[in-house]
């Protein structure tokens, strides 16, 4: 999955865990200020955090992660959502995890000649995109399937993106941009 236990631990124990457990899950059926019940949730805030990097860091279908996470589809669907807002509000509240524009001009100039270095004809540059497709299983459903569709590849495809700077630091990626594959 590409993340090793100390990053999931540090994850879980850097606001997941707590926010997932003093939150109640939203639902339009019943009230956000009410209580958070934890212990009658299908899921524990690392089965909640599991369930997220799995469908980040995967090609499998939904389906294959209710099965794995003991999940029927409308909890599923409910968990990932209020389990992904937690991942970006924990991520946003991590320094290390922020993405910052140079602090200085020395420090803009000294990106910018390493990438110009390589390609004279980029001036002012500092960072630069690498994409890639992931394959999926085709979808059932034909509005899914329009949307993974690349006629150019002939296959099903779901696009993702990450931005690094000149020396190749990672400085942020979004996943799952399927209206990027046509």
């Amino acid at each position: 999955m590409g993340f090793d236990v100390a990053t999931f631990d540090f994850l879980l124990t850097s606001g997941f865990s707590d926010a997932w457990d003093s939150t109640p899950i939203p639902r339009a059926d019943t009230s956000s200020l009410g209580e958070p019940r934890p212990n009658a949730r299908s899921q524990d805030a690392a089965g909640a955090l599991g369930l997220a990097l799995h469908y980040l860091n995967s090609t499998m279908s939904e389906k294959s992660l209710q099965q794995i996470f003991a999940l029927v589809p409308a909890t599923n669907s409910r968990y990932l959502d209020f389990a992904l807002d937690i991942l970006l509000r924990t991520l946003q509240s991590l320094p290390d995890a922020s993405i910052t524009f140079p602090r200085s001009l020395r420090r803009y100039e000294y990106l910018s000649s390493l990438i110009e270095a390589r390609h004279p004809s980029l001036k002012g540059v500092f960072r630069f995109l690498d994409g890639w497709k992931t394959p999926i299983f085709t979808p059932g459903d034909p509005e899914v399937e329009n949307l993974t569709y690349s006629g150019c590849y002939h296959d099903h495809y779901v696009s993702s993106v990450a931005v690094f700077d000149a020396e190749g630091v990672f400085l942020d990626i979004r996943f799952n941009l399927s209206h990027l594959t046509r």
